[in-house]
């Protein structure tokens, strides 16, 4: 199913410079209060995919109620009115799509748009999975007046309506072609003889499953339910108590693993020495934060703070040819000229591309941290547990192990390696941890249109490479066969 990744809005209804939401999950919510823009932020989705809003063929009142709705009226002449969306597609493909607003409500006539994905213009987004419903209620999303149309509407349209919604219309097609086929469908034979053979050598296990292999159909389901009673008895043997006939296969084989597990612990714990798998070093060139920071120092941070005010200057629409110098509207006492005007428009110019930044940035910084805090996860669960085995744990471990193999068993250079890995993956943890206090502390100048030093992250993030290529090869060496004599090497 596609699913919406990252959504950014400039020019349309309450959104008059670019703002932008980021989805990491599959549930978000957006919260905010009266007249904050969440329902701008919905028409802005129903109009990316739809290229309209139904509100205006919803609601009750005359047609020119909604003349000049969709484009922010603050948004400047000759400024784009789009919504830009990342669309994950069934193949899980990121697509670029963008809509762009070319006509607005007005004299009767319905908006105009223009959908483009990836660069290329289309008609419609079915090329990326996506398709609409009939009209009036096209788009996938639900707001009051659209709910209300939906349960008043006959059975017939309020069915197709939530069928498009909920991307469940295909499986009527589903279910119509498995009717004329499923008569005619036979489990196929299970190829598993070598399995089968292996399985039948176990004394436990040959009186329960039979001899399978001379079954003249051996299918699936009687393979599911001999293995079913070969697991139950495996866990019996172990554990005392034979589960119950209701128990599925999947959680008997999740009990004779358990059961497997405790006596391989009681002998020698193998689950010990194995360690976790090695990061990915997180890789970014930081371009988006190089490009704000570069339009951040240009800026007088306490004339961007004064920015709505001179935006709000600039409308006025004795302002727009002045030729001569007139009081100031705002501080009164002093005088507004052509010149002053001019400058105000650039103060305004350069603000507007500043938040822009701003906004690429934030998701740039965003994405780098989720790859930050996924290696320190790894980190986390790098180093086995023998890397905190003291020496009497590491003693009753090589007692185990001679147990089992029959001969004596020198643990000691495992020990060391586990040891070597643990200091290694806690050196990691605290490069991470060092490069999420950097990422936080560009985060919060951001949020104030401050200025920060993107050198500092890739210094971190280096840091961090630095780390990681130590922890692997740590781990490298602590998995390594050990020569004759050096004890038993990493469980892999």
């Amino acid at each position: 199913m596609p699913r919406l990744k990252w959504v950014e809005v400039c020019g349309l209804r309450s959104f008059g410079i670019e703002q932008s939401l980021i989805f990491d999950e599959e549930i978000a919510l957006v919260w905010g209060g009266n007249s904050q823009g969440k329902t701008s932020v919905a028409e802005a989705i129903e109009f990316l995919l739809s290229g309209t809003v139904v509100r205006r063929a919803m609601l009750g009142g005359a047609k020119n109620e909604y003349d000049r709705s969709l484009r922010n009226a603050y948004q400047p002449d000759g400024e784009l009115t789009v919504v830009r969306a990342g669309i994950e597609d069934r193949e899980g493909k990121e697509r670029r799509v963008e809509r762009e607003l070319t006509a607005d409500f007005g004299r009767g006539q319905d908006c105009a748009s223009r959908l483009m994905i990836d660069g290329v213009e289309v008609q419609d987004l079915s090329s990326i999975g996506i398709e609409l419903a009939e009209p009036p209620l096209r788009a996938p999303v639900l707001f009051q007046h659209s709910i209300r149309y939906a349960l008043s509407a006959a059975p017939t349209d309020r069915l197709t309506y939530f069928k498009a919604l909920f991307e469940i219309g295909d499986l009527d097609a589903l279910a119509d072609a498995l009717k004329g086929v499923i008569d005619d469908l036979t489990e196929p034979p299970v190829g598993m003889e070598s399995e089968i053979t292996a399985c039948s050598a176990d004394p436990v296990i040959r009186p329960v499953i039979g001899d399978l292999l001379r079954e003249e159909s051996l299918t699936e389901s009687v393979l599911s339910d001999r293995l079913g009673n070969a697991c139950r008895a495996g866990v019996g043997a172990l554990s005392g108590e034979t589960p119950g006939p209701e128990i599925s296969l999947g959680d008997l084989r999740d009990q004779l693993r358990s059961e497997v597990e405790k006596v391989q612990r009681g002998r020698f714990d193998l689950a010990a020495w194995r360690p976790g798998s090695a990061p990915e070093p997180p890789e970014a060139d930081l371009e988006a934060c190089r490009q704000y920071a570069a339009a951040a120092a240009s800026i007088d941070l306490e004339v961007e703070q004064l920015r709505a005010v001179y935006d709000a200057v600039l409308r006025v629409p004795a302002y727009e040819h002045l030729e001569h110098s007139v009081r100031c509207p705002v501080c009164d006492d002093g005088t507004l000229t052509p010149e002053r005007l001019s400058v105000l428009r650039e103060e305004v110019v350069a603000g507007t591309n500043l938040r822009q930044r701003q906004s690429a940035a934030r998701r740039e910084l965003q994405t780098v941290a989720m790859r930050v805090r996924s290696v320190g996860d790894a980190a986390a669960r790098l180093a086995p547990g023998a890397s905190q085995y003291d020496s009497e744990q590491l003693a009753k471990a090589e007692a185990s192990a001679a147990a089992v193999l029959g001969e004596a068993v020198t643990l000691s250079a495992s020990g060391e390696r586990a040891r070597e890995l643990g200091r290694s993956s806690g050196s990691l943890t605290d490069a991470v941890s060092s490069a999420e206090s950097a990422l936080a502390a560009a985060s919060a100048r951001l949020d104030v249109l401050a200025v920060f030093d993107p050198g500092e992250i890739v210094n971190a993030l280096a840091n961090v490479g630095t780390a990681g290529q130590a922890s692997q090869t740590a781990r490298d060496r602590f998995l390594a066969r050990p020569t004759a004599g050096a004890g038993l090497g990493g469980a892999q």
